[in-house]
């Protein structure tokens, strides 16, 4: 705690869409939570600046195969 900065939260609506884009142009499948760290970096996009460096922690596969498939549809859409 004591080095905590902050705790940003996001949508399941953003979240989906970066599971969306890790699968399609990444080829990558995460868990939706795993997703939320690439949301949270979008939305905090303008706090980092080009001479830094970012790293993000995507884990997991752990995402029924019908989640996906509707999480496809419904970008579709």
């Amino acid at each position: 705690r004591e080095l905590l900065q902050g705790i940003t939260v996001v949508p399941d609506c953003e979240a989906m869409s970066e599971l969306h884009f890790l699968l399609e142009r990444l080829k990558l499948l995460t868990e939706s939570a795993a997703s939320c760290t690439l949301a949270a970096a979008e939305r905090l996009r303008s706090h980092f600046s080009p001479e830094r460096h970012v790293v993000l922690v995507l884990s997991g596969g752990n995402i029924a195969l019908d989640d996906v498939a509707r999480s496809t549809l419904s970008q579709a859409q």
